[in-house]
């Protein structure tokens, strides 16, 4: 066997025995790729080398730091070795052993990423306030954005259909950098290549924005997805989308930035949404601190507003003020 193919199976090996070790997510997945390590003969070398395991730490980014996103790592490693043996003329990996061997990757894959994204989205919750050039009377957008954070908003969007992209970009980065020194979550609207351009969270999607698979398909693997919704089929098209959030508005009337149209679904359409998933619902639309509390009490995980921060005289107490709100429903019996 050549030096350099002997090389890339040792690397194989190595990478599919950190996977056996690290990888816990389906619970079924390190015995998968302890199989896929016994099931393969290549004249001794497999069985030399799964008894002799030499990988390091640092091959994979530090595996007690974040053992998550090293398994994705060790993941991405195996695919491109897998690739580079198939594409030799004479590829030392029997088929059926390679495709058995993508499956499993795929299925840790697909389960660590789920977790995660799973973990991210139980951050929503509290006060999400979405900030756009058209309303903010003129404020820049950074300093209102920083208010609504210091007034304990745990999540931001970005709201921004006909600015520069570039400039949005700049924007995304420092509202990204504000979100992560509050420890609040950051979102784009519309612009998947933004959140990822920008490090955000995620995207929140309108029904008339991309679809939710073509968005997964420009995202990071663990950045999150939301989608607008007002009525119950198009809640249902979202979850069966597996979109990470189900915004569900207008609650109230509103005219804020072209919503006036959306017919409002009250309270009690609120409740029903809680009724049919149990991922983070949040509310929108006409909603301020005289209603935000009632909206939390129907069911809502989370209550966006824009115009009740975003135009308000002094945006942080006008957020401190909807966060006590929200607070108070919860501490409520």
């Amino acid at each position: 066997m050549r030096p350099f193919v002997q090389s890339q199976i040792e690397s194989l090996v190595e990478d599919l025995r950190f996977l056996e070790l690290f990888a816990r997510s389906p619970k079924e997945a390190g015995g998968k790729f302890r199989r896929l390590l016994q099931d393969i003969s290549l004249g001794g070398t497999i069985r030399l080398l799964v008894h002799n395991p030499t990988h390091r730490r640092s091959d994979y980014g530090g595996v007690l730091e974040s053992p998550e996103r090293s398994v994705l790592h060790a993941i991405d490693k195996v695919r491109k070795t897998l690739d580079l043996l198939e594409s030799l003329k004479e590829s030392p990996m029997p088929p059926r052993w390679t495709a058995q061997a993508r499956q499993s990757l795929a299925e840790a894959e697909g389960g660590i990423v789920s977790d995660d994204r799973a973990r991210a989205a139980q951050r929503i919750g509290g006060l999400y306030v979405i900030v756009s050039p058209d309303a903010t009377r003129g404020r820049p957008v950074v300093n209102v954005a920083e208010g609504a954070l210091c007034g304990g908003a745990s999540v931001l969007q970005l709201r921004d259909k006909t600015g520069d992209r570039g400039h949005a970009l700049d924007v995304a980065r420092t509202l990204c950098e504000l979100c992560r020194d509050h420890g609040a979550l950051f979102f784009v609207n519309d612009d998947p290549s933004l959140v990822v351009s920008s490090g955000a969270d995620g995207v929140h999607l309108g029904q008339s924005d991309l679809p939710v698979q073509e968005a997964r398909g420009i995202l990071a693997r663990t950045q999150l997805i939301g989608r607008s919704n007002n009525t119950v089929s198009e809640l249902a098209d979202s979850l069966s989308q597996d979109v990470d959030y189900a915004a569900v508005g207008a609650v109230f009337h509103t005219t804020t930035v072209g919503k006036g149209a959306r017919p409002a679904i009250g309270l009690d359409g609120v409740r029903k949404a809680r009724e049919r998933t149990s991922k983070p619902i949040v509310a929108i639309g006409g909603i301020d601190a005289c209603n935000a509390a009632a909206v939390v009490a129907a069911g809502a995980d989370c209550v966006a507003v824009i115009s009740a921060v975003t135009m308000a005289d002094a945006p942080q107490a006008a957020a401190a003020r909807l966060v006590d709100e929200i607070g108070s429903s919860r501490r409520s019996p």
